[in-house]
């Protein structure tokens, strides 16, 4: 289910892919790629709190990989830059 999810995934077909990362996830709670990729999704998708608990989970069977760290990171840097974004914009003075 996660090779096939990950084919979903590279023709954007980003429901189905979710559907097998969830499957596979399912089938194999131990399977790291299935939540970095489902990870990756939710992300694309738009959520906020299912992307970083799959990094996370990621993280805890695999804390020597390289991929949930780098997904987390990236994750959590654009999490922030939106918060700075939005104090920046009501810090703003108002356009006339």
């Amino acid at each position: 289910h996660t090779a096939l999810g990950a084919i979903y995934q590279k023709q954007e077909n980003y429901l189905d892919a979710l559907a097998e990362y969830t499957v596979a996830i399912e089938l194999d709670p131990e399977d790291t790629t299935a939540y970095v990729n489902r990870g990756e999704i939710y992300y694309m998708l738009g959520l906020e709190d299912e992307p970083l608990q799959d990094f996370e989970s990621a993280i805890k069977l695999d804390p020597e990989g390289k991929d949930p760290w780098a997904n987390r990171a990236r994750f959590l840097k654009k999490q922030v830059m939106a918060e700075l974004a939005e104090i920046k914009a009501h810090e703003a003075p108002p356009q006339t």
